[in-house]
């Protein structure tokens, strides 16, 4: 699963037939169903794995799968990531190429995203709580979100501005964490809860490229030594053009 993680192909999606889009805005809804409707999942801020015994300590791994059962209600399917943060600075992200926009405009992005979390509130854990010391963040950019390898310190890291941890970037910002809510059981976790993060009060813009198109991020920084599971349930996001 690993080096699949790193060698991924990226298909280029458009709006869903159900998407509102109208002059004024362009609204993209992500619920996985049934697949990933396009979404790519990757790995930064770890160093290059060069054998499967470095990669299997990570436990990296993204995919879609049936969220947990005891998320309950009628939701079927989600992203599922997960790694092991071996480098006290895993940023696991998924990202999305949008189409269709008008071409060299700025647009005012509004995210609604739910996501299942297992990690407790006020928990403790190695280096840092696994919920509040897990830094969830969201941001658009006029391209492909890379992690790229450095070769001064042999390590993955982003090609973009995602801030440092509970810090926001250039290119991302920080809408929370990932604590949900409940209190820790025997074993540390918390059952896996529906947890919602927006960008309220947090502007967050891009301005298209020529053809239209820009590229949706999401992701956890994260302080929190131990492994850490999140199914992304669902991405609502809205784009609405600014006047020139």
């Amino acid at each position: 699963m690993f080096l699949g993680v790193f060698a991924l192909a990226l298909f280029a999606f458009s709006c869903e037939d159900d998407n509102d889009n109208t002059p004024d805005k362009n609204t993209f809804k992500f619920e996985f169903t049934t697949t990933t409707e396009g979404w790519v999942g990757a790995f930064a801020d770890l160093p290059k794995l060069n054998n499967r015994q470095d990669s299997s300590i990570y436990e990296l791994s993204y995919k879609w799968a049936a969220l947990p059962a005891e998320v309950g209600g009628n939701r079927v399917g989600a992203l599922q990531i997960i790694g092991h943060n071996r480098s006290d600075d895993l940023f696991m992200f998924v990202k999305r190429k949008v189409t269709g926009l008008l071409p060299n405009t700025t647009y005012q992005v509004d995210f609604d995203i739910d996501l299942a979390s297992e990690a407790p509130t006020g928990a403790v854990g190695i280096g840092g709580a696994p919920g509040e010391s897990v830094y969830f963040k969201a941001g658009v950019v006029d391209k492909e979100p890379l992690a790229v390898l450095d070769p001064q310190d042999n390590h993955f890291r982003m090609n973009i501005d995602k801030g440092q941890q509970s810090q926001s970037g250039r290119d991302m910002k920080v809408l929370g964490d990932i604590a949900n809510g409940k209190p820790a059981n025997g074993t540390g976790s918390a059952p896996f809860t529906i947890i919602n993060r927006k960008n309220t009060n947090k502007p967050i813009s891009v301005k298209t490229d020529a053809q239209g198109t820009c590229w949706i991020v999401l992701g956890t920084d994260s302080g929190f030594e131990g492994l850490t599971r999140l199914y992304y349930d669902r991405v609502g996001v809205v784009f609405t053009p600014q006047a020139k």
